[in-house]
């Protein structure tokens, strides 16, 4: 046992030049540093019971799995979250499962996008006002197979042929039932208005 007097208490193990590895106790903390017994490697609270990592830490079993376990008995108590700050603590990144619900949240916290990526390659990025841009096709199976726009504006912008196929009717509204509104089809210079 090791016992604290006028200074904090300090184990060193010996290893080649300058490889040593101090573990002292200071305070609720328990730290693990380097031979210099003052860069971190490890932190342990022991009031909060938070770790902290001041390195890389990998998970390298064959089936490597990182579990975030909500210790309530009621699974939607409270929120589990993975975060990403910078050097001041603030957040940049989160995921999140919400408190008090089972809903979920990718979170980009400052101004910035947000990226999936397939391949190495952007797949969909949701750009910081909530606009999203697709790199390819969108495919939609299931449901009623709907889209829904609930906007102004449909804008398509295509160099190439646009085509909509269908094995039933294609029907194209505008406006409302007391004030119907025109559609307006134009190729080159020429106009033509289906009414």
């Amino acid at each position: 046992t090791l016992t604290k007097d006028t200074t904090e208490p300090s184990l060193r193990l010996e290893g080649d030049s300058n490889k040593d590895f101090v573990i002292t106790v200071n305070g609720e903390l328990l730290t693990f540093t380097q031979n210099d017994g003052s860069t971190d490697i490890l932190t342990l609270d022991h009031d909060t019971k938070n770790a902290i990592f001041s390195g890389t830490v990998k998970l390298s079993a064959a089936t490597s799995q990182l579990t975030l376990n909500d210790s309530n008995s009621d699974s939607s108590g409270s929120a589990n979250v993975l975060e990403m700050t910078d050097s001041s603590n603030n957040v940049l990144f989160k995921i999140e499962q919400a408190s008090s619900s089972l809903n979920a949240e990718i979170n980009q916290v400052v101004n910035g996008s947000l990226t999936l990526k397939t391949n190495n390659t952007a797949a969909l990025t949701l750009a910081n006002n909530q606009n999203a841009t697709f790199a390819g096709g969108v495919t939609i199976n299931g449901g009623s197979n709907e889209v829904e726009i609930n906007t102004n504006l449909l804008d398509i912008n295509s160099t190439d042929n646009i085509t909509v196929d269908a094995t039933d009717d294609i029907t194209i509204t505008s406006g409302t039932a007391s004030s119907q509104g025109l559609l307006t089809i134009a190729q080159a210079h020429k106009y033509g208005q289906i009414i």
